[in-house]
């Protein structure tokens, strides 16, 4: 698009629990970067510990955004996991004051049944495979706990509540119930079976309704990596250009 978005804040990408912000030349949010350097949108790509705590990985988060905009309020962009960690900083690390808005992709606001299933006893024994798998990785089991619906329900609900000050925006993705094999890579298959029985409609991770939080924007069609362009670019007919401009033109139109 050749449209001119001009922005009132300059723009803080923030990733994944298991993410990197680059992978090598290749940007987390494929294509988005480009997008805000070309329209002269001051941003910062932030880079959090992977598999760590919404309390570790906010005050990181809080220590690169005050490195880059020392001064002045920010707008947040948070894909997946991304986004608690953002609301963990409004609301805990008090950086209401800072962040003039949050717009989640994927968020799981209130949880995802898949971290419940990873860390569900079998047979009345313990999954430890899954400790075993985080111990050699050096990743705190906290991260899987904490992204389980009854934490997000009964502990972050309380911890990270919309904050007043603050403007909240959704967005997400549902896989088609009929189109799965060419909507969706196929590591999402399986899952968007079992979350779709559990709790409707969803990406593949997260559903449709655990992303609802503040005024939702819109919900496009496809997984849960074809929200940001993965990969690289492939997207499996998702228009994630057309989602980043949505984000955009919504913080725009609202004056953030």
């Amino acid at each position: 698009s050749s449209e001119s978005i001009r922005m009132s804040n300059p723009l803080v990408l923030i990733h994944g629990i298991g993410a990197r912000a680059n992978y090598g030349p290749v940007p987390y949010f494929y294509g988005l970067p480009e997008l805000l350097a070309k329209q002269r949108i001051p941003f910062l790509a932030v880079k959090l510990s992977p598999w760590r705590s919404f309390q570790q990985r906010a005050e990181e988060l809080r220590q690169q955004i005050e490195k880059h905009f020392p001064k002045g309020k920010v707008n947040l962009v948070g894909h997946s996991m991304g986004g608690l960690d953002a609301r963990f900083l409004i609301s805990k690390l008090g950086y209401s004051d800072r962040v003039e808005s949050l717009t989640t992709i994927g968020t799981p606001h209130h949880g995802t049944p898949l971290a419940d299933i990873a860390l569900r006893p079998v047979g009345g024994r313990e999954r430890t495979w899954v400790r075993r798998f985080f111990t050699i990785m050096g990743y705190p089991i906290e991260a899987l706990d904490q992204l389980t619906p009854r934490y997000c329900r009964d502990e972050l609900g309380k911890l990270a509540p919309a904050h007043r000050k603050v403007a909240y925006y959704s967005t997400t993705s549902v896989i088609p119930k009929n189109n799965i094999a060419s909507r969706s890579l196929p590591i999402f298959w399986l899952s968007n079976r079992v979350i779709r029985k559990l709790e409707g409609e969803n990406d593949g991770m997260v559903s449709a309704e655990s992303a609802r939080f503040g005024e939702r924007l819109a919900v496009f069609s496809g997984d849960h990596y074809a929200q940001i362009g993965q990969l690289v670019g492939r997207s499996r007919g998702l228009d994630y250009p057309a989602l980043y401009r949505m984000v955009l033109r919504n913080l725009v139109r609202r004056g953030h």
